[in-house]
């Protein structure tokens, strides 16, 4: 990975992170109040102050980065553990959140809190591109949370195939391929865009050489 490309990338991730800021607060607050009104106040509270404390260390991160001057290629690989790791703490978070709020719905079908999870998916597939170490990260600590609880589900009560878990448990299958296969896309997109701004940039550099050549014969 180039230098150019990190930083680009590392400022692209931190400048989409604080625009999303407050879409994400929007999501924890509202995701907190229905788990508090239909099924525990403490737990919701709880993981509502735990999201929250690493979304002040991601702005805290983000903030940093933005305001680097690009220099040091040290610093872009601190920047690029540091935000791998909030992003980690901030997906393991939205994973107990819903994990403790399938546990209250006992051995069922779990739409609620795997309709969370699949929201906060989509949202990292969309928005996480630019940086595939953090993408994979999330997808995963969600990948493996949406496998355990129906699979928990399964090993518990041992349902016959005909079974509405067993449903559940094949449509998570579903909706991970959709997720990975949605994350690549604007991967794809994303880096594409890259590689097309490096050869705009260079077609530029070879144009300005040639002027300048040009102006000093010239002369």
């Amino acid at each position: 990975m180039g230098m150019k490309h990190l930083k680009k990338q590392l400022k692209d991730f931190a400048q989409g992170g604080l625009s999303l800021i407050w879409q994400r607060q929007f999501m924890f607050v509202g995701a907190a109040v229905l788990t508090g009104y239909f099924y525990n106040y403490p737990i919701a509270i709880a993981c509502y102050l735990f999201a929250l404390a690493t979304e002040i260390l991601d702005y805290s991160i983000s903030t940093r980065v933005i305001k680097w001057d690009g220099k040091s290629p040290k610093t872009a690989l601190r920047f690029l553990h540091l935000l791998t790791i909030s992003s980690a703490l901030s997906a393991f978070a939205v994973s107990l959140f819903v994990i403790l709020v399938a546990r209250q719905e006992g051995n069922s079908v779990h739409f609620t809190p795997l309709f969370f999870l699949f929201s906060a998916a989509l949202f990292a597939a969309m928005n996480n591109h630019q940086l595939l170490r953090v993408l994979i990260a999330r997808l995963i600590i969600y990948g493996l949370t949406f496998l355990y609880i129906p699979a928990r589900d399964l090993w518990v009560v041992r349902p016959p195939l005909d079974s509405y878990l067993w449903l559940q448990f094949l449509t998570v299958l579903f909706v991970l391929y959709f997720i990975v296969d949605c994350s690549m896309i604007f991967l794809k997109l994303y880096r594409n865009n890259l590689n097309q701004l490096t050869d705009l940039e260079f077609f530029f550099f070879q144009q300005k050489t040639a002027y300048e050549m040009q102006s000093q014969f010239v002369s």
